[in-house]
């Protein structure tokens, strides 16, 4: 995927992290939006996942 294509997808709606709406396209993830201490559920849509772990 682009970067037009991801900015598409915010500007729709239809960008999620943890299960929360992203609406800003210059978004930066911190340490506050981890799921527990290590992992990031990213969504795009309905259907597509991702799971991100840190250490």
């Amino acid at each position: 995927a682009s970067r037009s294509a991801a900015r598409r997808t915010i500007e729709q709606g239809g960008a999620y992290i943890n299960n929360v709406r992203v609406s800003d396209s210059s978004y930066h993830i911190t340490s506050d939006d981890l799921a527990g201490r290590t992992a990031l559920v990213l969504r795009s849509g309905k259907k597509s996942y991702a799971l991100a772990r840190f250490q």
